[in-house]
């Protein structure tokens, strides 16, 4: 693990909104929660590093104040959590991937958590004569059998 010291960092970096966040907005949207709050915690953002590639990460920081109240910088740490984000979005397009081939499925399918219905395709919908799955969910699962 390299350390980066601060006076490598101020040497190089002019713009940290621009340099080293991938969306400058974020960077906006940091100071303006540790500004509100004094602090931020489990603040996400994707950042350059030194060599120009990305990592994910997660911020736990707080503003550092004079006398007089004025910022005189951050302390906290950053988290690097790119794997974790990665999985996420394999996860996500999963489950996506799933419910277009459940929601365009010949066959009726239907979901009940305990004794009521939390998911039924259109399929399902119509196999028992209904006419938007609104009618169904939330319903107990006799339901379909006798409306």
């Amino acid at each position: 693990m390299r350390v980066c010291f601060p006076e490598e960092m101020i040497a190089h970096v002019t713009d940290i909104g621009r340099q080293q966040y991938t969306n400058p907005e974020k960077r906006l949207e940091f100071r303006q929660i540790i500004e509100e709050h004094g602090y931020v915690e489990n603040f996400e953002h994707e950042i350059r590093r030194k060599d120009g590639s990305t990592i994910w990460v997660l911020v736990n920081a707080r503003a550092v104040l004079d006398e007089n109240g004025k910022v005189l910088y951050y302390e906290g740490t950053h988290e690097n959590i790119t794997e974790r984000k990665h999985a996420q979005e394999k996860l996500n397009e999963s489950e996506e991937r799933y419910r277009i081939a459940i929601e365009n499925s010949n066959d009726g399918v239907g979901i009940a958590v305990g004794d009521y219905h939390v998911y039924v395709n259109q399929k399902f919908v119509e196999m028992f004569g209904y006419n938007d799955p609104s009618e169904i969910i939330g319903k107990h699962i006799l339901y379909v059998s006798s409306p």
